[in-house]
């Protein structure tokens, strides 16, 4: 559990895409919530004068509607009022007592003849000072406390002395007495609270699925228009890192991602042309140079068929079937020397361009080591293969890949055949690391090179072999795979031996390539 959060974290950390729309959604939900809490805030201050502005208006349409009742001083009528305005829904305290603060009538039947504490809160505002005020505004008459775990409303409303009290035959109060009593109301705050309440928690889960809203349409947007496009110019730009081939990238977006995308095909088309042209550059002065280094090669050949010639001439002339034997076998081997060097000068020299189609990389490493065969049988060098046998067909130029593959091959058992004490072996394996490219490895077990030969190996002419290389099977294997778009690499220790890894790209041919071949 603890190791997914923190690959959450780190997702989160790394992908532009869920901090641009986690961030808006949390942005949003400020602004929610800041409004929110406004608008609750204003309901609620709101809703409070209303209560208060009702409890207000009830507590005088209540005192006008017990005047006639106190007038004649009819208290079973008045307590009547008192009990049917108490029953209806929402009044949780209902009282009137006199000037001295003797309760006379109350909905609460065990309330009648207490006393009111003048000090309370309810009688607070009138009797702060030694003289209780007359006249109140609606504010200091007001009071809200809770009672049995519910929050009320207090409203007091003054009983005021008027003519037709001071002057009933009944019971005459004191012309300068200006309050009689006081009515006394409590209206619960319930109803108002579960409302705000209930605007509390649909405004959070509004809030939230306008979070969780925008924050996917937003993250679907910017993966769809804004990652993807991104993730492809990275991608392209990583392939050209390789050196691999990249693609050209289409974003019909119209805004500043289908510039940068135009401008990577264009820098990609640049980069293109620069390879080749330094690529022809390269290869016309190979060729120039080649002129004057193949020269000492060819002559040395012509020197060994000379030779060859002349002892089978005198073999004939004697009738030496050895001498025959031997000048023949002299002559064949300077015609493979001319062939090989025939073949990686038209490789490396020739401007062509791969001809793709379906072939089995498994077969042409067969075919290369049934050639070989021979040649590592006689420097006792020992051929192994580890082919992959669910690499199946693979979109190559056959004749190109099997020259780079004989040529390293050739190169390994070269490397074995210089052993001293024991068995040279070279061991090709292939493997498939992926949907769209695959391996080649080609390791021996030779005398390997120490750094700065390594550094060489794919320079012009550079052979390791001496007076039988050509130093141009190397160049023309490192040719045939970047033509395919993949690249070589080599890795050596002295006396360890040396391993030629080649990554190819299995991708149909583009229209720059031409068809597919037949096959």
């Amino acid at each position: 559990m603890w190791n997914r959060f923190i690959r959450l974290i780190f997702s989160f950390h790394q992908s532009l895409t869920l901090k641009l729309s986690f961030s808006m959604g949390l942005v949003t939900l400020a602004a929610i919530g800041l409004f929110a809490y406004h608008i609750i805030e204003t309901e609620k201050r709101q809703g409070i004068e209303q209560v208060v502005d009702e409890a207000n208006r009830f507590s005088e349409a209540l005192v006008r509607s017990t005047k006639w009742s106190m007038l004649h001083y009819q208290t079973e009528s008045l307590q009547h009022i008192i009990n049917s305005v108490g029953e209806q829904q929402g009044i949780e305290k209902l009282r009137i007592f006199n000037k001295d603060g003797l309760i006379m009538y109350s909905k609460d039947p065990g309330e009648v003849g207490q006393m009111v504490d003048m000090k309370a809160e309810a009688c607070y505002a009138c009797h702060a000072v030694d003289q209780p005020l007359v006249r109140l505004p609606i504010k200091a008459r007001t009071r809200f406390f809770e009672s049995r775990g519910e929050r009320l409303v207090g409203m007091i409303n003054p009983i005021y002395n008027e003519r037709a009290c001071w002057t009933a035959p009944c019971h005459a109060h004191e012309e300068t007495r200006k309050v009689l009593g006081v009515l006394d109301i409590g209206l619960s705050l319930t109803s108002l609270e579960t409302r705000i309440d209930q605007n509390i928690r649909w405004t959070i889960l509004f809030a939230v699925s306008v979070f969780l809203g925008i924050s996917t349409l937003l993250g679907l947007y910017l993966y769809f228009f804004v990652k993807r496009p991104i993730k492809m110019v990275v991608d392209g730009a990583e392939a050209m890192a390789r050196g691999e081939r990249a693609e050209p990238i289409m974003i019909r977006t119209g805004d500043e991602l289908s510039h940068m995308a135009r401008s990577f095909n264009e820098m990609r088309e640049q980069v293109r042309l620069r390879e080749m042209a330094l690529l022809q550059s390269e290869r016309l002065a190979a060729i120039g140079t080649t002129v004057a280094s193949l020269a000492h090669n060819i002559k040395n050949i012509l020197n060994g068929l000379e030779g060859g010639v002349y002892v089978v001439n005198a073999g004939m002339e004697d009738g030496n079937e050895e001498n025959l034997r031997k000048g023949w076998d002299m002559v064949q081997r300077n015609v493979l020397r001319i062939s090989d060097l025939a073949h990686d000068l038209l490789t490396y020299a020739k401007d062509r361009k791969p001809v793709l189609s379906h072939v089995s990389l498994n077969e042409i490493v067969a075919e290369v080591r049934e050639d070989v065969a021979p040649l590592a049988e006689k420097h006792d060098v020992r051929i192994e293969t580890d082919l992959d046998p669910s690499l199946g067909v693979v979109w190559l130029d056959r004749e190109g890949m099997y020259r780079a593959v004989l040529n390293l091959v050739n190169n390994g058992v070269d490397a074995g055949a210089a052993l001293d004490g024991r068995q040279g072996k070279v061991t090709v394996r292939t493997r498939r690391m992926g949907p769209h490219q695959v391996r080649i490895e080609i390791r021996d077990n030779g005398v390997g090179m120490d750094r700065e030969v390594q550094q060489k190996i794919f320079t012009t002419f550079f052979s390791t072999k001496g007076a039988k290389g050509t130093g141009l099977g190397l160049l023309a294997a490192q040719k045939v795979v970047h033509e395919h778009g993949g690249r070589i690499m080599a890795a050596s220790d002295v006396g360890q031996g040396t391993t030629f890894t080649i990554f190819l790209p299995d991708r149909p041919p583009s229209p720059e390539n031409g068809p597919p071949a037949n096959g």
